[in-house]
């Protein structure tokens, strides 16, 4: 047979199957499979992000009004009035004079101090937590181990320690019962995501 010569059709090599195979087919899948996971885990990694960016500004928005406010509150006519307190009466000398026996102090507590800012008309009502869309809850403090914590604020009171501690201050959480009728330091945290504390604002108020 010449080299010219071409063999009949039903003589001819079979061509070989160009397409994918199912394996192929399978691992294709499984490629999408994990695109679109990963995609799924960034867009949730990301508006978590973003919820807790949203808490760390409620910290912000806290400390920035408490820290204007701080010098304001003492002065006759300071326009919240459950946050205002009356500085303690001196003699000549600048010695602070000690109320008479049987007299009662003005109870401002931090309680209504709290609540009449964040009413809806004061100036940090519109506060919302991200992860819950309601107004801000106060936690003692922030745990992993409970989740429901995210987006709450932590206030915390912080006292001088007595000389020869370890530590400067001693913290410990701003309850509504606690008289704010003098100055004081504050730090303000508050849960991220993860119900982990954020970096905490330290202020006087």
């Amino acid at each position: 047979m010449e080299a010219s010569e071409k063999l009949p059709l039903d003589q001819a090599p079979a061509l070989k199957n160009l397409g994918p195979t199912s394996t192929d087919i399978i691992f294709i899948i499984f490629v999408i499979c994990v695109l679109v996971a990963v995609a799924g885990v960034g867009r949730l990694t990301y508006n978590e992000g973003k919820k807790t960016e949203v808490a760390k500004q409620n910290v912000d928005a806290w400390a920035k009004w408490l820290t204007d406010a701080g010098p304001l509150r003492a002065k006759p006519g300071f326009q919240f009035a459950a946050c205002a307190y009356t500085p303690p009466a001196t003699d000549a000398s600048g010695e602070v004079i000690a109320p008479a026996a049987g007299s009662k102090a003005k109870g401002i507590t931090w309680g209504g101090c709290y609540k009449e800012l964040t009413a809806p008309e004061g100036p940090l009502g519109s506060l919302r937590n991200a992860f819950t869309k309601e107004l801000p809850l106060v936690a003692a403090k922030c745990d992993p181990v409970d989740k429901t914590l995210a987006g709450q604020l932590v206030f915390e009171k912080l006292v001088p320690a007595p000389p020869g501690s370890a530590v400067p201050v001693v913290a410990s959480p701003l309850v509504e019962a606690d008289l704010i009728d003098q100055k004081m330091q504050l730090r303000i945290s508050a849960c991220d995501g993860g119900s982990y504390t954020t970096k905490p604002f330290e202020l006087e108020f």
